[in-house]
């Protein structure tokens, strides 16, 4: 499974939203730092990252450049106890623009969509470009009656 590609996530829907909740638990519970839909037999392009103690949900990432080169010691939770040598990137490019979709699905309404941040990637780090957009139905709704 793990030499297999994985698909890009095509339904925001709730069985997406159970798999996160799946992911998350299975990477807390393991005290992983990092795990792919694929490494619990899911070829989906989903994959969520602990970020120093901060859950990172990615649907569909892409990495369209990088930068350098690193070798470190790695383990992964499909394999328990193994561990080996991998060769990373030594970061991603400045002036790259990576793109995250999150799908967000309403139940009751039986409707989904996709939310898409676009990070720009900087000297200094990474900078979300689609941060202004508003998110919350708060802030949908103050724009749609023209406060915002």
């Amino acid at each position: 499974m793990l030499h297999k590609t994985a698909r890009p996530v095509t339904r925001f829907d709730a069985h997406l939203g159970e798999l996160l909740d799946d992911m998350r638990q299975t990477l807390t519970n393991a005290g992983g730092v990092g795990l792919a839909a694929p490494q619990i037999g899911i070829l989906r392009r989903v994959v969520v990252v602990d970020d120093d103690g901060e859950l990172i949900e990615l649907v569909n990432p892409e990495i369209l450049e990088t930068s350098g080169e690193q070798d470190g010691m790695e383990g992964c939770l499909s394999v328990p106890g193994r561990y080996g040598m991998v060769k990373r990137p030594e970061f991603l490019a400045p002036n790259m623009v990576f793109c995250v979709d999150v799908g967000v699905y309403n139940e009751e309404w039986g409707i989904g969509f996709r939310l898409e941040d676009n990070c720009l990637i900087t000297e200094d780090g990474c900078e979300n470009l689609s941060a202004a957009i508003p998110r919350t139905i708060e802030d949908i709704e103050a724009v749609m009656r023209g406060d915002a």
